[in-house]
């Protein structure tokens, strides 16, 4: 009896091992068959990885590449009108050195060197010094304002009470003569100015406008035009100096040689109309 019991208990063990180890087997299979395919998805994605790495360096090597040929194919016209990039160039410094003029500029209060025509476009400054280039295009402008205020005080009647005239100063037996101090503040010498040129283009144009507050009109400061003239290859129209001028009576006229030496110079080479 005991036998027959062993033998079944034996079978029974014997059966449960072999199930068990099956069982284990099956398992292991699967944790193999996981692993491996954990292992392949781990490569795909590294490979994944790679590729973009590589795309991104390229895209970057390609922008620093567009970056350092854009100004070149701007300037040539090549560009490319398709591209979801803006390249922003910085405006090169352009240089423009005009003929210096024989005359030497010798500031004053009441300055008249400046506004004054020259030939073959002399300047007084060949830096154009104040002078504002307009973008993308060869002329040069200059806004100048000059305020200024006169304080005079005289014993007598001086004939003008905003500046000394002394073709206006009475003299013994005028009617107008003495009347006592005269003190007098006026603005009327300030100044508004517009000079335009184009000294690189041919005949090297110019406009120039100036004016003052001494007009003939009624209020504390009429306007008044001093100058409105253009200029090209030599040919000057509009308002401005004569080459030729005969003086009012009582202007005291001086004369020197760097006067002279202008006078001549500009003689023989300016034509003058419309003043």
């Amino acid at each position: 009896m005991i036998s027959k019991r062993s033998v079944v208990v034996s079978l029974t063990l014997s059966v449960f091992f072999v199930f068990g180890a099956a069982a284990r087997a099956s398992e292991l299979d699967e944790l193999k068959a996981t692993v491996q395919a954990m292992q392949k998805n781990m490569a795909e994605m590294q490979k994944k990885i790679t590729a973009l790495e590589q795309e991104n360096r390229t895209y970057k090597h390609q922008t620093a590449s567009k970056a350092v040929l854009a100004p070149t194919a701007i300037a040539e016209g090549t560009a490319g009108t398709a591209s979801d990039q803006t390249v922003t160039i910085a405006p090169t410094a352009v240089t423009i050195e005009g003929r210096a003029s024989e005359i030497k500029d010798r500031p004053a209060m009441d300055d008249q060197q400046e506004a004054a025509p020259r030939p073959n476009d002399l300047t007084l400054d060949p830096k154009y010094r104040g002078f504002v280039p307009i973008p993308n295009t060869p002329i040069l402008i200059k806004f100048n304002a000059k305020p200024r205020v006169d304080f005079t005080n005289d014993p007598q009647n001086t004939g003008n009470s905003d500046r000394f005239v002394t073709a206006q100063i009475p003299v013994d037996g005028d009617f107008f003569q003495g009347g006592g101090n005269q003190f007098n503040v006026n603005a009327k010498g300030s100044q508004l100015s517009l000079d335009v040129r184009a000294p690189e283009l041919p005949g090297s144009p110019r406009f120039y406008y100036q004016n003052d507050f001494f007009g003939s009109g009624g209020g504390e400061l009429p306007f008044r035009v001093r100058q409105l003239y253009g200029q090209i290859y030599n040919v000057v129209l509009g308002q401005t100096f004569s080459v030729l001028k005969i003086p009012t009576p009582g202007q005291t006229q001086w004369t020197t040689k760097d006067q002279t030496r202008q006078f001549l110079h500009d003689a023989r080479w300016s034509v003058t109309c419309c003043h």
